[in-house]
């Protein structure tokens, strides 16, 4: 956790409008300039950046690694401290009882001890919750945007953020976040491509989940694109897509009587093979467990 020493002191930055502070968050080449910060920072000093959506939301807190005097170009650390699921303002003013600056510039002390607790204590969503923020907000779409780090959705594709301009769009699809697997008539957020958001527009589905379920190999039977029950087996890792059953794979000789690990594969509906797009999903949040780090350049412009 991050906390102030003493002579530290703490600024907060406005990124506005948000779409295009997420996006040059994600993707600092693009050519967008969101950032105002106002105030004579000194090497050490902390810089919380707050966004401009209904409600407002916290997005990370940084290190100024050079001098800034409000003219010159800003520098931090290159590894900012990401808040968790973009807090909302009004969420952590109620539960820790203060008031955020509504202007960007300096904040005193005490307030600032207070803030930095509080935004780097926002609880995880676990396994079964479901987000309660309007699904319909900026502050829900920028959520989405940020946990699919600038990758659709859909396709799983990177979006082409380094050509997004001010005033650019991205297609969301509004709908609660879901911890869990999905259960039939889940919806789940997304954000898209230009080709998925085309897609899903001409297969008729209105739900997300649905649509992706609905590009799954037809079972032979009964022509469902969606498992009935889950398989047996030890659960996996925490289920990140609700799409996808994660499950362990079964060695030969350990299913049931006569059944080898082809068959019992066949039945159970297990993995579906790298490159499917009913992978699609979970490929990608794997690939980012997995170790891949956003790579940024930590240099801001700024405005007045």
């Amino acid at each position: 956790m991050i906390t102030r020493s003493s002579g530290q002191h703490v600024f907060i930055a406005l990124g506005t409008p948000w779409l295009d502070a997420m996006v040059a968050f994600l993707e600092p080449r693009a050519r967008v300039d969101p950032w105002i910060m106002r105030g004579k920072m000194a090497i050490a000093d902390l810089l919380i950046t707050v966004l401009d959506t209904t409600p407002r939301t916290l997005l990370c807190i940084e290190t100024v690694a050079a001098p800034f005097d409000g003219t010159s170009r800003m520098e931090v650390d290159e590894r900012p401290y990401e808040l968790h699921g973009l807090p909302t303002v009004p969420e952590l003013e109620q539960r820790w009882s203060i008031t955020f600056p509504t202007d960007p510039g300096p904040v005193d002390d005490a307030l600032a001890d207070r803030i930095l607790t509080a935004g780097q204590s926002h609880y995880a969503h676990y396994f079964g919750d479901i987000d309660t923020l309007d699904p319909t907000s900026t502050a829900a779409h920028a959520r989405t945007l940020m946990n699919e780090r600038g990758n659709c959705t859909g396709c799983s594709s990177p979006m082409p953020l380094r050509k997004f301009n001010s005033g650019d769009r991205l297609h969301f699809h509004s709908a609660s976040r879901i911890f869990r697997q999905a259960e039939p008539g889940d919806d789940y957020p997304a954000v898209l491509c230009r080709k998925c958001t085309g897609r899903m527009a001409t297969s008729g589905h209105t739900n997300f989940i649905d649509y992706m379920l609905a590009k799954n190999p037809p079972c032979p039977h009964c022509c469902a694109h969606r498992t009935a029950r889950c398989s047996p087996g030890d659960a996996g890792p925490s289920i990140r897509s609700p799409t996808v059953a994660r499950r362990n794979r079964l060695r030969r000789g350990t299913g049931h009587p006569g059944m080898d690990v082809p068959s019992m594969q066949s039945l159970m509906g297990t993995d579906v093979p790298a490159g499917s797009p009913a992978a699609g999903l979970i490929s990608s949040r794997q690939s980012r467990e997995a170790g891949r780090c956003l790579q940024r350049s930590r240099t801001r412009m700024h405005r007045p």
